[in-house]
């Protein structure tokens, strides 16, 4: 068995990291709540939300630990990684992937889930997991809901570029000198931006919702009034 596997778009893994800016994070508060809720969901005592770096798996959150980084190669969670999928031991002492790790044997650890918080497009970013100190099971709907809750983790971790993007293009789309416009699935316009008001003499108002190629068939084109 491979002890140390890696996810066959590692590198590709590492840029999506590096692009949302997830590379350099500590602890945030905002994800407490979500390593409390996974306690309880599986019944267990500590649970860590973590992003696993190309050598390091870096903390966001710990509950019933203190703990900020471990090396990659000493996690479990780097098999989660590598496989994008769920990875359950109920007994780390009877698993080859946990039975020699110092880490697990010093602190004591006996049970481990670790569920891959992958992005939109399926990059596993890091895992939320729950450790127990005594051998156990979990149930698939126990599992499910741990699942549910690496989605939302997911979507705020991503967010945060989402709308630094959002912003970015507004102002482009504000302030540009080139002429730009949104159209929706039907090639309509949803908007279009000053420049192209200025250049192409349509205003917003009466353009949106018009097929792109109808407004410049027209013969008598929108002017916008002069101010």
């Amino acid at each position: 068995m491979n002890k140390y596997p890696l996810p066959e778009n590692e590198a590709e893994r590492l840029k999506k990291l590096d692009f949302l800016n997830l590379l350099n994070l500590g602890k945030d508060p905002q994800f407490d709540v979500f390593a409390e809720t996974a306690c309880l969901i599986s019944h267990c005592p500590s649970s860590l939300i973590a992003i696993m770096r190309s050598d390091e798996q870096t903390m966001q959150s710990c509950v019933g630990l203190s703990i900020d980084s471990v090396d990659r190669k000493n996690t479990l969670c780097q098999y989660s990684i590598a496989s994008g999928e769920v990875v359950v031991i109920n007994n780390t002492l009877l698993d080859d992937r946990s039975s020699d790790n110092p880490i697990i044997l010093e602190g004591g650890i006996k049970f481990y889930v670790g569920v891959p918080i992958r992005d939109e497009d399926g990059f596993a970013l890091g895992t939320i997991c729950v450790i127990d100190y005594v051998p156990k099971t979990i149930s698939e709907n126990q599992i499910d809901a741990l699942k549910k809750l690496s989605d939302v983790i997911a979507k705020i971790l991503t967010s945060k570029r989402k709308t630094v993007n959002a912003e970015y293009f507004q102002q482009t789309f504000d302030i540009s000198n080139n002429i730009i416009c949104v159209l929706d699935e039907k090639l309509r316009f949803k908007d279009v931006n000053p420049a192209f008001e200025k250049n192409i003499f349509y205003q917003t108002r009466r353009c949106c919702r018009t097929v792109f190629s109808r407004c410049f068939r027209s013969r008598r084109p929108v002017l916008v009034s002069p101010k």
